[in-house]
C-alpha cells in the first residue's frame, strides 16, 4: 500500500485550476457590475435631458405666441448643464407652431440626443 495515495488535501495542479476558475468567474462579476454601471449611468444622463428639455419647452410655450422664444428659426439653449436647441416652424393653416426641442447628453463615451416636440396656438395666448 501506498502511503502517498491516502493522504488528504489538494496538489499544486489542483490549487492553480481553482484559482483559475475563481479569477475568471470574478471578471465575468466584474465586468456586470461595471456594465450595470454605465448602463444606469446612461440612463439617468438621458432622464436629466428629458427632464431639461421639458422644462425648456414650458418655458418657451408659456412665453406667448408672439414672444422672441417662439419667433420662427433655430434657437439655443442651455439649462442644467446641457445645451441643446429647438426650432420652430412656420404656423399652420390653424395658426400652430410646431417647436421640436433636442438636448445632447452623454452616453457610453458618445453624445445621445433626446427630442420633444410641441404645437402652440395663438388661441391659448
Amino acid at each position: 500500500m501506498n502511503k502517498h495515495s491516502s493522504k488528504a488535501g489538494m496538489t499544486l495542479v489542483e490549487i492553480l485550476i481553482s484559482f483559475t476558475i475563481f479569477a475568471m468567474v470574478m471578471t465575468t462579476v466584474a465586468w456586470m457590475l461595471i456594465s450595470a454601471n454605465r448602463i444606469g449611468e446612461s440612463a439617468r444622463n438621458r432622464l436629466n435631458a428629458l427632464q431639461q428639455a421639458r422644462a425648456s419647452l414650458e418655458e418657451v410655450g408659456s412665453a406667448g405666441y408672439g414672444s422672441a422664444p417662439l419667433a420662427i428659426g433655430t434657437h439655443s439653449v442651455s439649462r442644467g448643464g446641457l445645451t441643446g436647441q429647438y426650432v420652430v416652424t412656420e404656423p399652420d393653416s390653424n395658426e400652430r407652431k410646431r417647436v421640436v426641442m433636442t438636448y445632447a447628453y452623454p452616453s457610453f463615451g458618445k453624445t445621445a440626443t433626446v427630442e420633444l416636440q410641441a404645437e402652440f396656438s395663438n388661441a391659448l395666448h
